[in-house]
């Protein structure tokens, strides 16, 4: 710690020299740096800041006078010490550019973000959003209040940042959860606390805001918590749909609002967000940097640190940018762009460029981690420029002890990107929009950028220009600009002075996004103007589907026959999408008009999509543990007599698991189910039944006995089907697996099908004590490969049982390859410790140690065999890593990601995974209000639920308030020790096939 300060107090010496240089506002060595760029065709780059003007720059914003506020944070990653700073940049020359800086605010921790708010600016500094404003004229802020706070100082990556002015007048926060620590806890283990107001502490969220994103209207106190969360920066196009992006999974849309979610709080929606680019997570990324700075945990060659999302809305590109979002890059130097697509309810995204990027730098120090589209129409790309970006926590020791964290503190860069035929606007301190009269102001509304509607739209809510109603009404009513009337329709609604008239006229509007964002506004709106609440269901029959998803989320609110058979019309006309199901399922009033609709519309014909939505329906049914609901469903499936409605009770069964259902409840509907334990009964529903009778528990005896019969009868039958053998052991074992224990293991012959030995396994897995297991290594001789796999979960259901796996492994009863590399994952990081004991020592005999990984240098210089990489590849990792989303089980990163990697590089993360864990694959470890625990990693997250994954790559979303605790495991899903599991010859073919796939 001492060397830290020593080093921020020489830092404060030297940036406090730099900001007095009479200098060139351009250093020599940044005007350089342009030559080390390659733009896309048609585009030019033009440095606009540079240090000394600048340093570390993170965020910028460009005010209605054309002052330009540049965010500098200094502290990153290590200095929590207040060396942030806001830059106000002017041009004095009046050439364009600006060449002079002056030092707005100071002290700041870790700032993130910044916007233009009434007289001033908002910054977000964890665990804050201020407001800074300058009275005085100097340039200096003067004021500065803490607007908002609460949220987590947690790593400097993932805190709260990018306030933006949405459409809607509120202001929107990008925010993440907190993410685990193991070696900077002191800096960056905050929690968080409630997220409010400082004076106003009855209205607020959860803790850190639960891990969503926020937003939040300073003037009237209203606070929201969002549905999805982004990791820094996020974007919105012409209509208010919410793009995010989060290191590999760099462009998301939110589209379920939590507000929609929240109202029925028992909808298990995982995950509120779809991921769009078609070409899947973690692409491949095309860098032309020379001599890249690649640290610890860098997935080279794909993406891997999106950061600072924008979607083009200026006027100077061509027309097709309007469809083009940015992704900064910073790890591979460069930004990226795509193609966004409508897709339903939500989009797709797909390349601009197949091969190349829209930017890139030879300079392995271009840091690229914002975009700002100007008044000009440009835009501007904000570039840290430092040589490590990546945070301590996930480098080796050796960069953490180098002295290299800082290296590029004192520089940082602006480029401008416009067209080669454009010459930008000169706008700097030329500006003089925030003196027009809002009569003038209004026109504004309708100009083709962004940055220009955005500003009139903020300015005109500020001032509260009611007298310029009648102007916004003929814009809406008139104009032959679709974005201008969607701006007059949200700055009426700003100003309170929306009424009846012009929202039906603009429920009629030609533009679909139009329509769409007004069905949002009748919603606000009709318990003031009820007719609207009709108004409304005119657009059941819409031609594009967004009105129609935005029209049933809304209905969902209304509790009447017209509402809901539109709501009907709507999900049958659009059943295939998945977010409709959603939606429709948001109502918090819908499960039974939902179970009648499902009775007269899907038993005919029924599909995947139906099935699917059967399936939420009855999870959503059981997860809420209303027994007269229940006993409902099931019921109605015994009167319809229909195989197709087993989902139906699929679905109840996933949903009971998590509700507080007495084992005695609902007799009368275990007898309904039993009877369904019978060879004649349609596979499906007898499958449904028996899960359902599982998740129930405590089964009537009379009726379960004559099941019980029927079952030992087929398996004492050489005619019964295999499938009916199956289910026959799946309901012995929910009856009594002690009392037919012997049964399960009679099954383990190789005349019965491995389907039928699998199953009697998995009922073995039931039983309690140490016979069955005995037993088991008494036949394992006889046991085929594929039963055995399934034989070694049997062992690991109890301490005891684990410790005689362990025993059979030493003494080779049972091989160590058939353990697998999965189970031993878990067996040497167990939670009882003589288990992770004995493991450790059998499977490794060692922790890998320096001398494992020079055993393997000799080797690596040989060329390797890929072809047997590939068979080492699916014995030793497969269970756990997948490579381009083939070959393996998808739970650790997908291993396509290391292939520009030196082989020692890869090398020493296979040997010493422990010494960090990989950002996005913390284990975690829950504990259900039930007592029952799980173990994995945290794969999506929404309002009310999160899945996770287990280390075979099977995922549950578990429902947060069934949640009693949760806490991040301290130890990675790698162990040490594969030094003991791979020779050296295997190694290097295994590291030659991760190098060349």
């Amino acid at each position: 710690m001492k060397t830290l300060n020593l080093f921020i107090v020489w830092l404060a010496i030297v940036l406090a020299t730099v900001s007095c240089q009479p200098t060139s506002p351009l250093s020599e060595k940044a005007q350089q740096a342009v030559s080390t760029l390659q733009v896309a065709d048609g585009f030019t780059v033009e440095l606009i800041a540079s240090e000394p003007l600048i340093a570390d720059p993170v965020a910028m914003e460009i005010d209605e006078y054309g002052r330009m506020y540049v965010v500098e944070m200094h502290g990153y990653p290590l200095d929590t010490e207040g060396s942030g700073k806001i830059k106000l940049l002017t041009d004095t020359d009046k050439d364009g550019l600006p060449d002079q800086s002056t030092t707005f605010a100071e002290g700041l921790i870790l700032p993130t973000g910044i916007m233009r708010w009434k007289q001033g600016v908002l910054v977000t500094d964890a665990p804050d959003v201020l407001y800074l404003a300058d009275t005085t004229g100097d340039n200096v802020a003067d004021v500065r209040e803490v607007v908002l706070t609460g949220f987590a100082r947690s790593n400097p990556q993932h805190n709260l940042n990018s306030p933006v002015y949405g459409l809607d007048n509120w202001i929107y926060l990008a925010h993440e959860g907190t993410v685990s620590t193991k070696f900077f806890h002191e800096q960056f283990g905050g929690e968080g606390q409630k997220v409010t107001f400082p004076n106003h502490p009855e209205v607020n969220l959860p803790v850190n805001a639960d891990g969503r994103n926020v937003r939040f209207r300073p003037d009237t106190y209203a606070l929201e918590m969002m549905s999805g969360e982004s990791q820094f920066g996020h974007t919105f196009d012409h209509w208010g749909h919410q793009i995010m992006t989060s290191n590999a999974n760099h462009l998301f849309h939110e589209v379920l609002a939590a507000r929609y979610m929240q109202r029925n709080p028992v909808l298990a929606v995982a995950d509120a967000t779809e991921y769009l680019p078609t070409y899947g997570p973690g692409a491949e990324v095309f860098p032309i940097t020379q001599n890249p700075e690649h640290q610890l945990l860098t997935d080279v060659g794909t993406i891997t640190s999106s950061c600072g999302v924008t979607w083009y809305l200026g006027d100077l590109f061509p027309e097709k940018y309007q469809q083009v979002t940015f992704i900064a890059e910073p790890v591979h130097n460069l930004v990226h762009a795509d193609v966004i697509e409508p897709k339903g309810a939500t989009f797709e995204a797909n390349r601009l460029f197949s091969e190349e990027e829209f930017l890139a730098s030879t300079d392995s120090w271009f840091r690229p981690v914002n975009f700002y589209v100007g008044p000009d129409g440009a835009l501007y790309v904000v570039d840290y420029y430092r040589q490590i970006v990546e945070h301590p926590e996930w480098m080796s020791e050796e960069v953490n002890q180098s002295g290299a964290l800082y290296n590029g503190t004192n520089q940082g860069r602006i480029y401008r990107i416009s067209p080669k035929n454009k010459n930008p606007d000169k706008f700097l301190n030329n500006l003089a929009i925030g003196d027009l009269p809002s009569k003038e102001l209004v026109g504004l509304l309708e100009h083709p950028n962004l940055w220009q509607r955005r500003t009139a739209q903020r300015l005109l809510v500020d001032r509260q220009a009611i007298e310029i109603a009648n102007q916004l009404e003929a814009i809406i009513s008139n104009s032959t600009s679709a974005v201008g009337r969607l701006h007059a329709l949200w700055t009426l609604d700003g100003l309170d002075a929306l009424n009846e008239a012009i929202i039906k006229t603009a429920l009629q509007d030609a533009e679909a996004g139009v329509r769409e964002n007004t069905i949002k506004l009748a919603e606000l709106h009709w318990n003031q103007y009820p007719n609207l609440k009709n108004e409304i269901l005119a657009l059941q029959n819409d031609s594009d589907a967004k009105v129609r998803f935005q029209l049933l989320c809304s209905l969902g609110s209304l509790d009447n026959p017209e509402a809901q058979l539109a709501s009907q019309q709507l999900l049958e006309q659009d059943i295939t999408d998945e977010w409709v199901h959603y939606a429709a399922l948001s109502s918090p009033q819908g499960n039974q008009h939902w179970l009648a609709f499902a009775q007269t519309h899907f038993a005919a014909n029924q599909g995947d999509a139906e099935t699917s939505f059967l399936l939420k329906l009855g999870a959503l049914i059981g997860l809420k543990g209303n027994q007269n609901e229940i006993a409902e469903v099931i019921q109605s499936v015994e009167q319809e007599n229909s195989a197709g409605y087993a989902s139906l009770l699929e679905g109840l069964s996933q949903g009971i698991k998590y509700a507080d259902i007495a084992p005695s409840a609902l007799q009368a509907e275990k007898k309904t189910m039993l009877a369904n334990v019978r060879p004649d009964c349609d596979l499906n529903l007898r499958q449904a039944s028996l899960n359902l009778l599982a998740s129930l528990g405590q089964l009537p005896p009379k009726e379960a006995q004559v099941a019980v019969q029927r079952a030992q009868q087929a398996l004492n039958s050489s005619s019964a089907s295999s499938e009916w053998q199956h289910d026959a052991l799946t309901f012995l074992g929910i009856a009594d697996p002690d009392r037919y224990q012997n049964q399960f293991l009679a099954m383990l012959t190789p005349q019965h099908a491995s389907s039928v030995q699998n199953e009697a396994l998995r009922m073995l897995r039931r039983t309690a004590g140490t016979a069955p297991c005995q037993n088991l290594l008494t036949r394992w001789p006889s046991l085929t490969p594929d039963v055995r796999e399934n034989a070694v979960n049997v062992f690991l259901t109890g301490s005891e049982r684990t410790h005689l796996l362990l025993a059979a492994v030493q003494e080779n009863q049972i091989d160590q390859s058939t353990v697998g590399w999965r189970r031993t994952v878990h067996l040497m990081n167990h939670d009882d410790d003589s288990i992770r004991s004995a493991a450790r020592l059998i499977f490794s005999g060692q922790t890998t140690d320096e001398d494992n990984l020079n055993q393997y240098q000799s080797y690596l210089t040989s060329s390797g065999d890929s072809e047997n990489g590939k068979n080492v590849f699916q014995q030793s990792c497969a269970t756990c890593h997948q490579m381009k989303g083939e070959l393996g089980t998808s739970f650790g990163p997908d291993l396509s990601t290391v292939r520009n990697r030196s082989k020692e590089s890869i090398l020493y993360d296979i040997l010493l995974p422990n010494r960090s864990i990989a950002d996005g694959f913390e284990l975690w470890e829950v504990t259900l209000t039930n007592g029952t625990k799980q173990t994995g990693v945290i794969t999506s997250e929404s309002s009310t639920t999160l899945t996770l994954a287990d280390l075979a790559g099977n995922e549950s979303t578990v429902a947060r308030n069934t949640i009693a605790q949760l806490e991040a495991a301290a130890y990675s899903a790698m162990p040490e020790g594969l030094a003991n599991q791979i020779d050296e010859e295997d190694m290097n073919d295994l590291l030659t096939f991760l190098k060349q796939i």
